[in-house]
């Protein structure tokens, strides 16, 4: 499983991604389980990347730390 520093680098910076399509749910230290539009994410950049335990891009999750899914390099 890529690390999610490169999951958002490569959703970033290749054009075949488009970050506006992408959420991050991270985990709020007193909130539960709380989600932040990537380009927020990239303007903010206050939340560790520690905390994100998933991606989706729509309603799909792209990539998810703890079920192991990756489809952002292609590895499920």
């Amino acid at each position: 499983l890529r690390p999610i520093h490169d999951v958002i680098n490569r959703i970033r910076w290749d054009d075949a991604f488009d970050p506006e399509d992408f959420v991050l749910g991270y985990e709020e230290r007193y909130a539960g389980i709380d989600e932040i539009s990537l380009v927020d994410f990239l303007e903010e950049g206050e939340i560790p990347e520690h905390r994100i335990l998933y991606v989706k891009k729509g309603i799909e999750i792209v990539w998810d730390r703890r079920e192991r899914i990756d489809r952002i390099f292609g590895v499920l």
